[in-house]
């Protein structure tokens, strides 16, 4: 889809969360579609990603043709308005987001609301579908069906996207407990007897993490160093 693609603003982001502590076990999959995009829903929508506590792992810009929104809505062929949803969503620029969240698929599907915008105004009047959408067929937002379906899509739009699984919160824990909670602690140690004046704390600390980094390969014999130091 990338190479296909017209990525008018290709915004490639790594974004920080809102929320002081944020941890993200799951991806999924969100489209801002040509109807709400066009209507100028962009700012608020990404708003409601980050209001909900969803990290903003990568976005672009991108232009279905009408055979690649076949091909991504290949599960829904052979219904009557398969090709007017092909056509919708090849008829101008759409916003994709890789967003990450415990149970992400889940979280931003309650965040849309229901697919149809009239049931979704009912049933859920301040989800995006409810507030944004038309109707069923110009509902405003997409968002992946589950955990395995959103793997699917992300992996259509975004091939790039790496998606190694990520651990949960219990075992983020213990791998920070066992692996950087020390290092952390004697790097912040080092920073307090030290006082470092000559140059900024953030320089002297990521200076030291790097020198002390208990992961950096050997290389013949001795351990190798790249000191990438930030400004």
């Amino acid at each position: 889809m990338v190479s296909e693609s017209i990525k008018t603003d290709l915004k490639f982001k790594e974004q920080a969360p809102t929320h002081a502590k944020v941890v993200y076990t799951e991806l999924t999959l969100a489209l801002i579609k040509p109807d709400a995009l066009k209507a100028g829903h962009d700012r608020e929508i990404r708003y409601a990603m980050h209001a909900h506590g969803f990290v903003i792992v990568h976005e672009a810009y991108i232009k279905f043709t009408s055979v690649r929104a076949g091909i991504f809505y290949d599960h829904h062929r052979g219904k009557p308005w398969f090709q007017r949803l092909t056509r919708f969503m090849s008829s101008g620029p759409v916003h994709g987001f890789v967003l990450g969240k415990e149970r992400a698929a889940r979280s931003w599907n309650v965040v849309i609301g229901p697919t149809d915008p009239e049931q979704a105004r009912k049933e859920s009047p301040l989800s995006l579908r409810a507030r944004f959408g038309r109707d069923i067929l110009r509902n405003a937002v997409h968002g992946s069906f589950n955990a395995a379906r959103a793997r699917q899509e992300i992996k259509f739009i975004f091939p790039n996207v790496v998606m190694d699984p990520l651990p949960d919160p219990p075992k983020a824990r213990i791998t920070f407990d066992k692996t950087l909670k020390r290092t952390l602690i004697m790097g912040l140690t080092a920073l307090c007897k030290a006082k470092p004046y000559s140059e900024p704390l953030k320089r002297w600390f990521a200076r030291w993490l790097q020198e002390h980094n208990p992961n950096r390969p050997y290389i013949d014999g001795k351990r190798y160093v790249e000191v990438v130091i930030p400004d």
